[in-house]
């Protein structure tokens, strides 16, 4: 395992979350919320979580208790703690392309009002369009499965 800030409850990031972890009496139970292929980086949160903590806070945390810099996502892009979101905004990766394909992979952050009835939305960067219906239902699925544990 990896570690990774966001590996737990980024809901803005639902399609990075690869483990669940909890405990039943004296066991750790690490649950699989998505499905990891071979190879895949499985990722463990090892301290403070993006959504309430501030980058320095937590990069010093993982300096002096664990003695490595974080290079985690959220760390490199600097995401935004809950504290300091707009509420009437959404946020989601355009997902469109592919690494050394036709459509060169964008990976931009897309902020969509939450009043939107549209669900094909454009990039800004790409111009492509990213379907956040589809995003969502995984989002609502992972959800579930994080409170039927």
């Amino acid at each position: 395992m990896v570690h990774s800030i966001d590996a737990k409850y980024t809901y803005a990031e639902v399609w990075y979350i690869s483990l669940y972890r909890y405990f039943q009496g004296t066991s750790v139970i690490a649950r699989a919320i998505k499905n990891i292929h071979q190879g895949e980086m499985i990722a463990e949160n090892y301290g403070p979580i993006f959504t309430q903590t501030p980058r320095a806070e937590r990069q010093a945390s993982m300096k002096s208790q664990y003695k490595f810099d974080c290079i985690c996502v959220p760390c490199t892009e600097d995401w935004p703690m809950f504290k300091n979101m707009d509420n009437g905004i959404m946020r989601f990766r355009c997902v469109t392309g592919t690494e050394g394909g036709e459509v060169p992979k964008c990976n931009n952050v897309i902020c969509v009002p939450t009043d939107t009835l549209d669900f094909m939305i454009q990039c800004p960067v790409c111009k492509q369009y990213t379907n956040i219906l589809q995003m969502l239902k995984v989002l609502q699925v992972s959800i579930s499965i994080l409170f039927t544990c």
